[in-house]
């Protein structure tokens, strides 16, 4: 049984991540791994081992159109969750070092997109998803058409995970600027932070008659 990561030549170069990847292996799971060269600038990182591939499948499934993130995976403590997503940011997003710097993820899955939002919500980041929009796709000689969702969130909202992503800081940056919105003549400013606590008991409906 066989898993194989596919990454750009580049991401094996120094502080990419397919050598984070080969020492993730070797150290947490006493695997050895093997480094496939493809066609141009592709290469694979193969592991033949049952038990990795059977864990794989349990907490994310098969296939770019039908991978999801476990359950359990979406409730491990708020530490966790952060080196999870970056992770996947990591592997799958890209960053946008525009004058408003971003992170930005693109996928053909919208049911993983959203879980990707929680993920940020939970963490307190405040993310935006774009509706789908349909892309061709070029593979093998074979076109086909896709519909690609987008999710991103700016550095200056998120400034802990742009720097664990990028490995760039925000010094010297010039942070995006702050829109203000007037409604019925107040001044509406974009929350930034929620402050979340839980709460375990009774919960009552109270109904107010008028």
């Amino acid at each position: 049984c066989r898993v194989r990561f596919s990454l750009h030549r580049q991401e094996l170069e120094a502080g990419g991540i397919g050598l984070d990847l080969i020492s993730t292996l070797r150290q947490y799971f006493n695997l050895e791994p093997r480094v496939q060269r493809g066609k141009g600038q592709g290469v694979s990182v193969v592991v033949h081992n049952v038990v990795f591939a059977c864990l794989l499948d349990r907490l994310f499934g098969r296939h770019a159109r039908h991978k999801t993130i476990a359950a359990d995976l979406l409730r491990l403590p708020d530490d966790c969750l952060f080196w999870l997503l970056v992770g996947i940011l990591r592997g799958d997003g890209c960053v946008s070092k525009s004058r408003a710097p971003r992170l930005i993820i693109r996928l053909a899955n919208a049911r993983l997109i959203e879980q990707l939002a929680f993920m940020m919500d939970r963490l307190g980041y405040h993310a935006t998803i774009d509706d789908g929009r349909p892309v061709k796709v070029e593979f093998n000689g074979y076109t086909s058409e896709s519909v690609v969702y987008s999710l991103s969130v700016a550095a200056s909202y998120a400034p802990d995970l742009y720097t664990a992503v990028s490995g760039d800081t925000l010094l010297g940056m010039q942070a995006s600027p702050q829109r203000q919105l007037q409604l019925d003549g107040y001044v509406l400013h974009r929350v930034q932070e929620v402050e979340k606590f839980y709460y375990r008991g009774p919960v009552y409906n109270l109904e107010v008659e008028q």
